[in-house]
């Protein structure tokens, strides 16, 4: 089949050399096609159009300028068509250069740099996109919902907030939080996803479960917030939720994702009611559900042991009984998530765009 450069640029890209961002581009280059493959077919879809199922979409190589992005299709009856290290791809169809905005100087730019890749090609599509934008928000008041789910109440304007499950904000952190003793590469932000909105006539109240674990960066943070306190966060973006609306799904969540999980069932379009496994530190935390006010009937699996073994053996259990899953979604930590995507793609013939499994946190 024959290649085809989309976008590329006449002149050779340059490569990188700096020693402060060469040695950190194959593990960055690894996670974002381990971890990002739908920004990457989103990113495609934006210069190619539609692509099939059987499709993988990767980045081959990061420069100062842009990236090289490969479009591969596999065998049709490959049933994990999206797994590289299952099989053997066919010739690759495409090859992509992506711009960036601008030139990449710093480890830092990076991010940023693929942030509004995505952003641009999401926007092309028509599809909500992640936002660079600051927004503030009002601290109202703190409680326990569970033993360590901490609920903050703030409060924003009407337009600032979008009543989505799983969609996420990237919350500033005070630095004067953080403790170089006790918090390893400490950031100054973190991702928390929205629990519920309430709109009102004059504001949107806006609830935010973090899950409280420890002496931490974030517990403290949260916990610590006041009456008043103007909250602030740098960035949003929508979660992949929309191929769970048909057949039968699998939702799999920790303390950290129940909020999402929450937010799901009680938003559910789905007339087949999903199976819920919910993987708990603390037997005391599978009571976060029961606060849901979802109508939505679902069958629940409690395990409260964090292991992948305990997942498999419990979805095995429903493939003996002859269940079968059309989508997957997951929240959970990041070795877990290693461990179970290639697991879960084989056991259940799943490709990645059936199956989201995403880290919530490492």
């Amino acid at each position: 089949m024959n290649q085809k450069y989309l976008t590329m640029q006449t002149l050779p890209p340059t490569p990188i050399s700096d020693p402060n961002i060469t040695p950190f581009l194959a593990d960055i280059i690894s996670h974002i096609n381990d971890e990002h493959t739908h920004d990457l077919r989103t990113i495609a879809e934006a210069k190619l159009g539609g692509l099939s199922q059987q499709i993988a979409v990767s980045v081959e190589q990061i420069y100062h300028h842009g990236f090289e992005m490969k479009v591969c299709q596999f065998a049709t009856h490959n049933a994990i068509a999206n797994t590289p290290s299952q099989e053997k791809p066919l010739p690759v169809l495409h090859r992509l250069w992506v711009d960036f905005d601008q030139p990449i100087e710093q480890l830092e730019d990076l991010m940023m740099a693929y942030v509004k890749v995505l952003e641009r090609s999401q926007r092309k599509l028509g599809r909500l996109p992640i936002q660079t934008l600051e927004r503030k928000f009002t601290f109202l008041q703190g409680f326990f919902v569970t033993e360590n789910m901490y609920r903050m109440v703030l409060t924003a304007p009407n337009d600032t907030v979008i009543d989505q499950a799983g969609y996420a904000y990237l919350f500033d952190i005070d630095e004067s939080l953080v403790d170089k003793t006790k918090d390893s590469r400490p950031r100054p932000h973190r991702y928390y996803t929205l629990r519920q909105v309430t709109q009102t006539t004059s504001n949107a109240q806006v609830w935010i479960d973090v899950y409280v674990h420890g002496d931490n960066l974030g517990s403290r943070w949260a916990t610590s917030r006041k009456l008043g306190d103007t909250i602030t966060t740098q960035r949003e973006f929508a979660e992949h939720v929309h191929h769970l609306h048909d057949g039968k799904a699998l939702l799999i969540a920790d303390e950290t994702s129940l909020p999402t999980v929450a937010r799901l069932l009680e938003q559910w379009q789905n007339p087949i009611p999903p199976v819920v496994m919910v993987m708990t530190h603390n037997a005391t935390e599978q009571a976060y559900l029961s606060h849901s006010t979802s109508a939505t009937p679902y069958r629940l699996i409690q395990i409260n042991h964090y292991d992948s073994h305990d997942i498999q053996g419990h979805i095995q259990q429903l493939l003996d009984e002859q269940m079968t899953f059309d989508s997957v979604w997951g929240g959970l930590q990041a070795g877990l998530v290693k461990t179970l995507r290639p697991w879960l793609q084989q056991a259940l013939a799943m490709n990645r765009q059936q199956m989201v499994l995403k880290v919530y946190w490492r």
